[in-house]
């Protein structure tokens, strides 16, 4: 697997430098602007930082993009690393652009963290919305937690199926889902990997979360895990269990308070499911199925007859 799942990813490399390309030349200013968040794009990401004894805390964030989602403002003084595979490529679409990020992006992959910036460096690893985008991301998982000191955290956010959501288009080979006490990494072929237990007695606590958010006219249902590595005092535990849970009551609260849109949204995603089942039943959208596979293969012409009478005696 290690051969195939690195080749599709390499091989969609390309289309990923495409949509940022497109992202950033629709309006460079407005993606300056990224920079200037107010907090951090992971609402959890604040309080995790002031409840970490240390200062600077020293923040990783993996597979950051051109645009490290983990920059904001925060309580006490954080010192980011942001780290991409894609860092180079993306330099050289800021500097067409005139743009000028706050931070260097660091050429490096999530399975080669390790490598790349030792052990037990960071007091929180984080990564959003790209672990489904690497080529072993049970590796980059790992790696994560081994950079991070002990007693520390890792934070993953991710999009909950987002490759059979893509249809396994891209850079998105991989499905991950909560489990019981532990989420599930799958691959398009089938292959699972429960993480906690892949991770063993390295973690001491597991918490996990799941939140939904409007994004244009659909619907994603998103993940929040975080991974407290064995060393953490059992207050420290406490008190990151305490703010977790709360940060996911106000994304809920947020939802609710969202004028009804949400549920306006999903009420007609169920409508529309209806109606495309509907269809799909119809002697019409039937007929039509016949009729376009007889002309697609000559040879089914010959049993067409019998097709047609057994849907007419269906419909009857």
């Amino acid at each position: 697997m290690e051969t195939d799942t690195r080749t599709v990813w390499a091989d969609s490399i390309d289309a990923e430098i495409g949509f940022w390309s497109r992202t950033i030349a629709k309006d460079p200013g407005r993606f300056q602007r990224r920079y200037l968040r107010s907090a951090p794009a992971n609402s959890l990401l604040p309080g995790l930082v002031t409840l970490v004894e240390a200062e600077p805390v020293a923040v990783l964030d993996v597979g950051s993009g051109p645009a490290p989602v983990v920059l904001g403002r925060y309580a006490k003084r954080v010192d980011i690393v942001a780290c991409d595979p894609l860092a180079d490529q993306y330099q050289k679409l800021l500097e067409q652009h005139g743009i000028t990020s706050p931070v260097e992006i660091v050429n490096a992959e999530g399975e080669g963290l390790v490598e790349q910036f030792g052990a037990e460096r960071f007091h929180i690893s984080h990564i959003q919305n790209a672990l489904d985008h690497s080529h072993q991301p049970v590796e980059v998982v790992r790696n994560m937690l081994r950079c991070t000191k002990p007693g520390g955290i890792v934070m993953i956010r991710t999009v909950i199926n987002e490759g059979a959501n893509e249809h396994y288009h891209g850079l998105h080979q991989w499905d991950i889902s909560p489990a019981a006490n532990d989420f599930h990494i799958r691959h398009k072929d089938g292959a699972v990997t429960a993480v906690r237990e892949a991770l063993a007695d390295d973690v001491q606590l597991l918490l996990q979360g799941m939140h939904c958010s409007r994004y244009g006219d659909k619907l994603q249902d998103w993940m929040d895990v975080v991974l407290i590595k064995k060393g953490a005092s059992a207050e420290f535990v406490r008190q990151v269990e305490s703010h977790f849970f709360a940060t996911q009551i106000e994304l809920g609260r947020g939802l609710a308070g969202d004028d009804g849109g949400v549920a306006r949204l999903r009420s007609q995603i169920a409508r529309l499911t209806a109606e495309k089942a509907a269809v799909e039943q119809s002697k019409a959208c039937r007929l039509g199925q016949l009729l376009l596979g007889a002309r697609r293969s000559p040879a089914r012409l010959v049993s067409l007859p019998r097709d047609l009478l057994r849907l007419r005696m269906s419909q009857s």
